[in-house]
């Protein structure tokens, strides 16, 4: 953690403010005043008391508190790096401290989303392969095969089935990985981010399906993906691996649910 200079002009009024009964900072002590944390959670202004008004009027420190910032409460004292602070009561303190936790959580949210959905895509993805390769074969088998049997050890194999075979076995197993993934994930990203998962895969699913199918104007799956808050067009699902942007584009929703879900907890 830094500090500027004392006195130092002040950024916008951080979102919360208490009232600072003593403070300690970089082994100097500092009267009572405000301590002030922004909305994010990675910055803390002590503020001095000015005049008998007691107006805040002067920064007395400001810093940076790194994601991994160790936070401890004891009783009313909240202890972060250099900073010893009492405040009013240890309801107030552990209400800084979550606070002050935040950063660190929402990267943890962000990791176990990014793990969830790397195993949804995975799925999707070889479902996705696999329906392209199908709907190849019904316009150029004998093509379509060759390209995917090319560069197979699997000698003697017949095509068909070995493309059955293979793909069967990649969607049996990355299907449950899927599952375990977003299973053991659920604790930390809640039941409606875990829920939203499964949604958008199936959704995802069904577009598969209807670009297969040769569906050409794709009403009901946008009407559907709309609803999951994913917003494209009939003539981007038509263009070549949707899945992978239809997946970018549910990420937001799915952080956002994951994020509420970890702070509401």
């Amino acid at each position: 953690m830094s500090s500027p200079p004392a006195g130092e002009d002040a950024p916008e009024a951080p979102s919360h403010a208490y009232r600072l009964v003593s403070a300690t900072y970089q082994n100097r002590e500092y009267p009572e005043g405000v301590l002030a944390v922004n909305e994010s959670g990675n910055e803390i202004e002590l503020r001095r008391w000015m005049g008998k008004t007691k107006r805040p009027d002067i920064a007395i420190a400001r810093f940076h508190l790194e994601p991994n910032a160790d936070v401890r409460v004891e009783g009313a004292v909240l202890r972060v790096s250099e900073l010893s602070a009492t405040l009013e009561s240890p309801g107030v303190a552990g209400e800084v401290a979550e606070l002050l936790r935040r950063p660190a959580r929402e990267l943890e949210t962000a990791r176990l989303v990014t793990e969830a959905e790397a195993s949804v895509g995975v799925f999707l993805q070889t479902r996705e392969e696999a329906l392209d390769l199908l709907s190849r074969i019904k316009t150029d088998p004998r093509g379509a095969l060759f390209a995917s049997t090319a560069g197979s050890t699997t000698a003697g194999a017949e095509p068909l089935g070995s493309f059955y075979s293979t793909y069967s076995a990649r969607l049996a197993e990355s299907l449950q990985k899927m599952k375990a993934s977003l299973a053991g994930g659920e604790k930390g990203l809640g039941p409606g981010a875990t829920d939203m998962m499964y949604a958008i895969a199936y959704t995802i699913g069904q577009v598969q399906n209807a670009l297969f199918e040769g569906d050409s104007d794709l009403v009901q799956e946008l009407a559907a993906l709309q609803e999951l808050g994913i917003t494209t067009t009939a003539q981007e699902l038509r263009t070549e691996r949707p899945t992978a942007r239809l997946l970018v584009r549910a990420h937001p929703v799915i952080l956002s649910l994951a994020t509420s879900s970890r702070r509401s907890g």
